[in-house]
């Protein structure tokens, strides 16, 4: 009898572990892929929709860009037209009440000599505080001092040229 309890206890643990996985029957299953057939295509098509108002937008914008570019060359034909020698001649003979010059008259002015000019004084640079030497060791970066007593000279060639 013993092997009898056995064998009727065996088949209801089996009965308790399958309670434990869920089981679904083929209309479940065609039911499950499609809603998740649904959702997936749901997805794309809001996807979708949203590259296609990115493309509206964009094409929106270079219209807009072009736009502008149009009015900016525009603009800049505008200037140039102000800048040219006419027009400024028109304007200062209409508007301003300017006139040509009739009498020219040159003077020769005497250069002062080269010793009376005042010299002007080298440019000292701003003392560099520790951390920006700091940082100039750490990243490589050299500076190019003058020497105080001028350019150095320049070594001489092989061959005495």
């Amino acid at each position: 009898m013993s092997g009898t309890t056995r064998v009727a206890r065996a088949p209801a643990r089996r009965r308790r572990e399958r309670g434990r996985y869920v089981t679904l029957s083929g209309a479940a299953m065609v039911i499950v892929a499609g809603v998740a057939l649904s959702i997936i295509g749901i997805l794309y098509l809001i996807q979708t929709a949203h590259v296609a108002e990115l493309g509206y937008e964009l094409s929106r914008v270079e219209r807009e860009r072009d736009a502008l570019a149009i009015e900016n060359a525009r603009l800049g034909y505008l200037v140039a037209q102000e800048e040219s020698l006419e027009r400024i001649e028109q304007v200062a003979t209409n508007q301003l009440g300017m006139r040509p010059l009739s009498r020219y008259r040159f003077l020769e002015v005497q250069a002062p000599p080269e010793e009376n000019l005042p010299t002007v004084p080298a440019p000292t640079p701003a003392p560099e505080s520790l951390w920006e030497r700091l940082q100039r060791g750490l990243l490589g970066i050299g500076r190019a001092d003058a020497p105080p007593s001028g350019p150095p000279a320049l070594p001489s060639l092989p061959g005495g040229r």
